[in-house]
């Protein structure tokens, strides 16, 4: 990538991945993209990234299963953008750059988000996010982080935080 569009490393959930390997949308920050930042498109049949139109500040991207759309995060909102150069889309208030997953069954699963610290899930149609898991206070679950979607479209790993992440371990759901 040019210097202008360099990735920017320690941002929360930087880059994705395409489904079929072709493209990489990853957070840049730089005199290339204007104020906090944007989410930057790189495909493999090209040498040049570009800005995504509307990302400005986008954190924690994540593919549709389909490869047409971008999930990010910005300002407390899960958004989400049609590779194409559309407008961006609110499907969601909430986020705290825990984890965010696309599911086959096009809903987002979120991760620890203010109140709610377990995982949470919300269309990617839209609406509120709805408490999915509920952390064990017994066996000093504080959250649900970082949830990863199986192509299965119900199946979720994520991990369980007891405070550090040491002691963090694998769970599904």
């Amino acid at each position: 990538a040019p210097d202008s569009l360099r990735p920017v490393i320690g941002a929360p959930w930087p880059a994705a991945i395409s489904p079929d390997g072709s493209e990489v949308v990853y957070f840049v920050s730089g005199a290339g993209v204007a104020g906090t930042g944007g989410l930057a498109l790189l495909r493999s049949n090209e040498i040049e990234p570009h800005v995504i139109p509307g990302t400005e500040g986008g954190l924690q991207p994540v593919f549709s299963p389909d490869g047409q759309w971008v999930a990010f995060e910005v300002t407390g909102k899960e958004k989400q953008v049609r590779l194409d150069g559309s407008v961006p889309i609110t499907i969601s208030n909430g986020g705290a750059y825990n984890g965010v997953a696309w599911t086959t069954r096009d809903e987002l699963i979120v991760g620890a988000t203010g109140a709610a610290h377990g995982l949470s899930h919300v269309p990617t149609a839209g609406g509120d996010l709805v408490p999915l898991t509920h952390p064990d206070s017994a066996h000093k679950e504080t959250d649900h982080l970082w949830p990863l979607a199986l192509d299965d479209g119900r199946t979720i790993v994520f991990v369980i935080y007891h405070g550090s992440v040491t002691t963090s371990e694998l769970a599904v759901t």
